[in-house]
């Protein structure tokens, strides 16, 4: 099937964390966004700031993808279905805000969705010389839940 797009607006930060197209996808007035999130300890607002954006929008339909940094399960490490092998959680700070997203129904993660136990990663790190054996999924879609 074709996809069309009509950009209307496009916005970014100075840092280039993110992008955000305000578009029409399929005829569908949708944001779309890219995101590459610091760390929390570099700019807690970040997920704030995102949020106000989505929120501020005025579109119904959102789909923001990219490397988050963190994970979206709040349980500990040893029982968190994001890490296997990691003894803590990454950015705890930007996990919380994007917790009270889906919470408030701004968004939902689709793969966990479809997939609610589903043991998958997306960040492998590499260190030579050493086990690879700690893994995260930090990399995830958060859209809205009406898509």
């Amino acid at each position: 099937s074709n996809i069309t797009i009509e950009v209307l607006d496009t916005l970014s930060d100075p840092e280039e964390n993110y992008i955000f197209l305000k578009c029409f996808l399929n005829n569908k007035p949708t944001l779309l966004g890219s995101i590459y999130a610091p760390l929390s300890t570099l700019n807690q607002n970040f997920y704030n700031n995102i949020s106000d954006i989505v929120n501020n929008s005025l579109v119904p339909f959102h789909i923001l993808g990219g490397d988050h940094n963190c994970v979206i399960s709040d349980s500990a490490p040893s029982t968190n279905i994001d890490l296997f092998k990691t003894h803590y959680i990454n950015n705890k700070k930007h996990l919380e805000i994007i917790r009270l997203g889906i919470n408030d129904h701004t968004w939902i993660d689709p793969f966990r969705s479809l997939h609610p136990s589903k043991l998958e990663f997306s960040y492998i790190p590499f260190q030579a010389n050493l086990s690879r054996d700690n893994k995260s999924r930090i990399d995830f879609f958060l859209t809205s839940p009406n898509l």
